[in-house]
């Protein structure tokens, strides 16, 4: 039943936070991470998570995850009570139009160690199941690299 709602990642170098409630993200990857040599140690590498769901549909039970492959790097688990309590502040300062919710959350992995080629990956478990979410392919640079 996790009709209409998804995980969008976005995986970049840091994100800063500044002044007036604003973030941004440096260095944003669009689907992969392409590095010199294996194994390779980068000081950092953060991930923006959004997930989003129906506004008739709040999340009851809410588990952000981030896994490098099989291994989880990161979890971050929102108790029911703050999921409620969001729910309802969204639904006092929402447009008679709104059909959606999100929730926002950051994780940073620093150093963040690359082994092998692998894949990051971002999912949420709901009270429904889990929800698979955008993913980063780490892999080595190729000849063909340098040509594009």
């Amino acid at each position: 039943m996790n009709d209409g709602r998804m995980v969008i990642a976005t995986f970049c170098d840091d994100i800063r936070y500044e002044r007036g409630n604003k973030h941004s993200l440096m260095g944003c990857y669009s689907g992969e991470l392409i590095i010199d040599r294996i194994p390779a140690i980068l000081p950092k590498l953060c991930v923006q998570i959004q997930v989003v769901t129906p506004l008739e549909q709040p999340f009851i039970l809410l588990t952000l995850r981030a896994c490098l492959d099989d291994e989880v790097l990161g979890e971050t688990v929102l108790p029911g009570d703050q999921l409620l309590a969001l729910h309802q502040e969204v639904l006092a300062r929402s447009h008679a139009d709104s059909t959606l919710m999100g929730i926002h959350s950051h994780m940073v992995f620093a150093p963040f160690v690359v082994n092998q080629p692998c894949t990051l990956r971002v999912e949420a478990e709901t009270e429904y199941g889990i929800i698979k979410g955008s993913r980063l392919q780490i892999r080595l640079r190729t000849p063909d690299d340098e040509l594009s």
